[in-house]
C-alpha cells in the first residue's frame, strides 16, 4: 500500500464534534441546581415559619393570632384573658374529641353494607349537634374574652383584622 492509494477525506466529510451533549448537560445542571434550591428553600422557610411564629402545638398561630389581637391592651387584661382561653380549650377538648368520633361514625354510617339512610341521618345529626357545640363554645369564648375590657378596648378589638378573620363566616 502506497500513498497514493489513500484519498484523503474531502473537508466537507469530516464533522466537527457534537454539541448536543454539551447541551444536554447544561439543561441537566441547571434544573438539579434549581431542584436543589428549590429543596432548601422549602427547608429553610419553614424552618423560619416555626422560628417566628413557633410551633403548631405550643405557641403556635393561634396564640400568635390572639397575643397579636392583646397586644394594645395592658399587660395585666392580657394575663386575665390568656388565663380564660386556656381553661377554655381545657373544656373544648373532650367537645373536639367527640366530633372526631362523630366524624369516623358517620364514616362508618356511609361506608357499611347494606347502607341505611336512618343510620346516615343520624349519624350526620349527631356531628351536626356536636359541631353545634363548637360553635356554642366560640361564642361563650367570644363573651369571655371581651368581658373584663372597656368599651373603648372592646371597639379596638372588634374593629382589628385578625379578629374579624378569626371569627368570621369562612365559606358561607
Amino acid at each position: 500500500m502506497s500513498n497514493e492509494d489513500r484519498t484523503p477525506l474531502a473537508p466537507d466529510t469530516i464533522s466537527p464534534p457534537t454539541t448536543s451533549a454539551k447541551g444536554w448537560m447544561k439543561a441537566v445542571l441547571v434544573f438539579s441546581l434549581a431542584l436543589n434550591l428549590l429543596f432548601i428553600g422549602g427547608i429553610l422557610g419553614a424552618g423560619w415559619m416555626r422560628h417566628k411564629h413557633g410551633s403548631g402545638r405550643h405557641g403556635g398561630p393561634p396564640d400568635f393570632v390572639i397575643k397579636h389581637l392583646l397586644k394594645h391592651l395592658p399587660d395585666d387584661k392580657q394575663q386575665v384573658i390568656l388565663a380564660r382561653i386556656a381553661a377554655h380549650r381545657q373544656v373544648l377538648r373532650p367537645v373536639i374529641a367527640t366530633i372526631l368520633t362523630r366524624r369516623k361514625e358517620l364514616k362508618e354510617a356511609l361506608g357499611a353494607e347494606p347502607f341505611s339512610s336512618a343510620r346516615v341521618r343520624e349519624a350526620a345529626l349527631q356531628l351536626n349537634m356536636s359541631r353545634r357545640a363548637i360553635l356554642d363554645a366560640k361564642t361563650e369564648l367570644l363573651v369571655r374574652i371581651l368581658e373584663p375590657l372597656t368599651a373603648t378596648e372592646r371597639r379596638k378589638i372588634l374593629r382589628h383584622r385578625m379578629f374579624r378573620t378569626l371569627f368570621s363566616r369562612r365559606g358561607r
